[in-house]
């Protein structure tokens, strides 16, 4: 089994995820009480945007070992990704019911609450997962996040520090700690972070649109235009490349 998780995720690494999940579905079928096989081509299924085949093998998997707290959290999160939130949490609730000590399953569990709204519950998870893992670094951004949306910036902005204290290299981090100094109206502080968060990651498309957006309140047209550019020609199938083409046709040299 083994041999056949490493062949699979060396045709992940190659881009050939259609193979790595033939690969997968064949040795599952040949034994098909192994939970291990059917977790990764499920997992495998929905890198592929095969979702109704990977929720069919979750459910089987449960069904069939209803204590596999990893079958129950990459349901969940696939539920989640799907918009299905009631289901997503029922997913984590039980998966943690299974396993209380998986940290992962408490972060998806919160950011499901979040989703659907319940910002509280999700803070008390997220207190909750630091407590136990006070150096995690994803821990203090997804609080932070949950802290931004309830308009409580002081403490969200403490928790992006926090998270990037933890892991210098946390793009994410950088970026969010940018978006709370540009809503405290503090232009060069977002600048300085949004420019550290892309020294970091260069293919934060997020963080390169809100740089260009700090530029414009910061009147500096070129820096915006230098921006959007670079999104329209390295990220031009997605939605900050129609926003970037809207602005710069509004906008001419």
């Amino acid at each position: 089994m083994e041999d056949i998780l490493v062949k699979a995720e060396e045709l992940f690494d190659t881009g050939d995820a259609a193979s790595a999940a033939a690969l997968l579905f064949d040795a599952w079928n040949s034994d098909p009480d192994n939970p291990v096989l059917a977790n990764a081509y499920a997992c495998a299924c929905f890198h592929l945007g095969r979702e109704e085949e990977a929720l069919r093998v979750f459910r089987v998997l449960i069904d069939n070992f209803p204590d596999d707290s990893q079958a129950g959290n990459n349901l969940g999160y696939l539920l989640m990704c799907s918009g299905r939130v009631d289901e997503a949490i029922e997913c984590f609730r039980n998966a943690i019911t299974a396993n209380p000590s998986d940290v992962e399953i408490h972060i998806n569990l919160g950011l499901a609450l979040s989703k659907k709204g319940a910002n509280d519950l999700a803070l008390d998870i997220f207190d909750e997962v630091i407590r136990v893992e006070p150096e995690l670094a994803s821990a203090h951004n997804n609080r932070g996040a949950i802290l931004r949306r309830m308009g409580r910036l002081d403490e969200a902005g403490a928790a992006f520090k926090k998270a990037l204290n933890i892991n210098p290299e946390d793009s994410t981090a950088a970026n969010n700690i940018g978006c709370i100094e540009r809503a405290r109206g503090n232009l060069q502080g977002a600048l300085r972070s949004f420019i550290l968060a892309l020294e970091i990651d260069p293919e934060n498309v997020s963080c390169r649109r809100n740089l260009a957006n700090a530029y414009i309140d910061n009147g500096d047209v070129a820096g915006a235009r230098r921006e959007y550019k670079y999104i329209v020609d390295n990220f031009y199938e997605t939605e900050y490349a129609q926003e970037a083409r809207e602005w710069l046709a509004a906008n001419p040299v």
